[in-house]
């Protein structure tokens, strides 16, 4: 008989029932409930150590960490344990701090007496960047870190993630630490997102890129191949574009010095594209591209409003695949303030490398109005080198241990159930808006996490499939992800800086649950479907577009909706009074172009609030139904972040453990 007496146990293989401690020790720490015991298990199976005790420690402005004391029979690697440790447990259950005693303090009873412990210094404390304490490497990272957090002042102990850190931010800060002589892999902080274990992670930069001229031919991208398969109509009128405003005059001539820097940096912005067929070519031009830049002032016209958007317009339709610089950059010279108009082919770039050129157009305009010497930040390897690295990786072993996953995933689409997208889709456009108020979103960038070990993207996705369910009765949806695809997957690359369309996109089948289903059950699997994608799906695109003789993609089974979200997007920090501005600035795809999807979302986070763009084909979708579709999605996703911030402790689940292959039933089978 087993009776309820509060002790902790487990089985053991032979039947038998281990005692680990009492309940009752539980601790709390930055709201999650942890077992100390559990903990100490896991420090004393490692090889060598004999006897373990884990603590709380208290540091200055409220801060408690896990620390793990140990004897061994000879001086321990701790670092090589604590990488043990955050293999075995959730990153909130491994200790900050590990120090082995040659001996244990005890009490009259012959207790260990944890209160005469030997203590934790300055390092569970590192406060602001300008402290003296802790290593270099924890100095910068933490330095850098709060700045892209706009925090004064990180722990060593906080968690990046925590932070409202994301997948993006992790590129920003791995690019930052490398102009700063560091090199720090974007998987190494998601294996160790606390910050002073991550800041173990970092080594300096030996071998740098070429930071030459790149010039001539570059294979196609899978992403690149896509876009040419589209049979898109007009594919030279596609393009991705920002308006800037500057509150002081812009000077011509410096600006155009500007922009032939940036062609130089950046080898991605002289791309041109060369008929190949019922394909194209990808060349790279090199240094005999200059800029395409006109000033037009518009200080004594009688509308200027109206030749902007004229010639905005007629910029935007001007691009030719085969005739590069694909980027045009217009100065509107006004009365009350200046505006550029940069236009760039969205062949060329993705949503990280605006962020990239905006930074780096700021810089070098500054610089330059300063009487500074402009210059920018080491170049990070080309993007034609990730081109041809896709090419190799398609051929390696690594690669082909994916092909199963996406066979499987493909065979799932093939079975699932036709919605309400397959209706033939008309070219006609509408579009609505979804926005979460300001509260709830600085909710869902951090805390709200801290229960089910989640991110942003599963509470979207997940809040997405339950509200669809609510809308159309139906329980499966088919979604294309977008993701950034800039993945660890090629050894010895460096592309946390490099500009250029790395956009990965496949495929998922979401579950929105029964009307017996609640949201957290949608969350959780949800989660357990997105953690069980290889490379966060950067290798379906190199099966189906690289290796097609390994993967029978059909767009037939494509689904026609699609998601991304890219992230947190606030104004760049720009010493000139440059800001860009939410106005229209002609059509970035001609309109009567196809659309790639009969349903797409695209969030980010802007001015504190996240916002989700629906745009919808309307030959498949009324607009009420749209709208009715998006006060369901803000429903869902409002309550789950209530639910999860009601929640007191966290709650496993397989892929925290590390069971990949175990589904949630098997999982909840095993506990129960």
């Amino acid at each position: 008989w087993i009776y309820r007496t509060g002790d902790r146990v487990r089985y053991l293989s032979g039947g038998q029932i281990e005692f680990l401690d009492r309940k009752d020790n539980q601790v709390k720490i930055n709201g999650y409930r942890v077992e100390p015991g559990e903990v100490e298990h896991m420090l004393k199976a490692y090889p060598g150590v004999q006897h373990a005790a884990v603590v709380v420690a208290a540091g200055e402005e409220g801060f408690q960490g896990l620390v793990g004391y140990f004897t061994a029979g000879e001086r321990m690697d701790t670092s090589a344990i604590q990488s043990f440790l955050r293999r075995q447990l959730p990153r909130y259950m491994a200790p900050g701090h590990l120090i082995q005693v040659d001996e244990w303090p005890l009490t009259a009873n012959g207790k260990i007496d944890r209160k005469r412990l030997p203590p934790v210094f300055a390092p569970v404390i590192a406060a602001s960047a300008d402290d003296q304490t802790g290593s270099p490497e924890e100095k910068i990272l933490y330095k850098l870190a709060g700045e892209l957090m706009g925090k004064t002042a990180l722990s060593g102990q906080e968690d990046f993630f925590w932070l409202g850190g994301d997948s993006i931010k992790a590129i920003q800060l791995c690019s930052r630490l490398f102009n700063q002589g560091f090199k720090l892999d974007v998987k190494e902080v998601f294996a160790f997102p606390v910050l002073e274990q991550m800041a173990r992670c970092m080594r300096p930069v030996r071998v740098l890129p070429s930071q030459g001229i790149v010039e001539g031919r570059v294979p196609l991208t899978p992403i690149q191949i896509d876009f040419f398969q589209r049979g898109l109509r007009f594919p030279h009128h596609y393009n991705h574009s920002v308006l800037i405003s500057s509150a002081t005059p812009v000077d011509p001539g410096i600006l155009y010095r500007v922009l032939e820097q940036l062609l130089l940096h950046h080898d991605a912005l002289r791309l041109g594209f060369v008929p190949d067929g019922d394909t194209y070519k990808q060349y790279n031009y090199g240094d005999a591209v200059r800029p395409h830049f006109r000033t037009i002032d518009l200080k004594d016209a009688d509308n200027p409003e109206l030749i902007r958007l004229g010639e905005s317009g007629k910029a935007q339709e001007s691009l030719l695949l085969g005739e590069p610089p694909l980027m045009r950059t217009i100065l509107f010279k006004g009365r009350k303030e200046d505006q550029i108009l940069l236009i760039i082919h969205h062949l060329l770039v993705d949503g990280i490398s605006w962020q990239i050129l905006l930074e780096d157009l700021n810089r070098l305009y500054a610089d330059a109005v300063a009487g500074r010497t402009p210059s920018l930040p080491l170049k990070t390897n080309s993007f034609k080198s990730w081109s041809e690295g896709l090419v190799r990786y398609s051929r390696s072993r690594d690669f082909e241990q994916e092909i199963q996953f996406w066979r499987k995933i493909c065979g799932d689409l093939e079975k699932a159930p036709a919605n309400k997208t397959s209706s033939i889709a008309s070219g006609a456009r509408d579009h609505l808006f979804m926005e979460l108020e300001e509260a709830a979103t600085k909710q869902l960038i951090g805390p709200v996490h801290k229960v089910y070990n989640t991110d942003i993207n599963d509470f979207l996705l997940a809040a997405l499939a339950a509200a669809w369910r609510l809308t159309f009765r139906e329980d499966k949806l088919a979604v294309m992800l977008e993701g950034h695809g800039r993945e660890d997957i090629l050894k010895d690359l460096n592309i946390n800086r490099t500009v250029g369309w790395f956009t990965a996109v496949f495929p998922v089948l979401l579950n929105g649950g029964t009307d017996n289903t609640h949201l957290s059950g949608v969350l959780v699997t949800t989660k357990e479907m997105l953690r069980s994608v290889p490379n966060r799906g950067v290798g379906f695109g190199i099966a189906a577009y690289l290796r097609p003789d390994l993967l029978q993609w059909s767009p037939e089974i494509r689904p026609d909706i699609v998601f991304n979200y890219w992230g947190q997007f606030e104004q760049p920090e720009m010493e000139s009074e440059f800001s860009i501005l939410d106005e229209y600035h002609g059509d970035t795809r001609h309109p009567d172009e196809v659309p790639d999807f009969a349903l797409a979302f695209s969030g980010m986070v802007r001015g504190g609030r996240l916002e989700i763009e629906i745009r919808f084909d309307t030959a498949c979708f009324s607009r009420e139904e749209i709208q009715a579709l998006s006060g369901h999605y803000h429903q869902t996703l409002t309550d789950l972040i209530r639910h999860c911030m009601a929640q007191e402790g966290p709650a496993l689940t397989p892929s925290d453990l590390g069971y990949k292959g175990l589904s949630l039933e098997e999982y909840q089978d095993f506990f129960e």
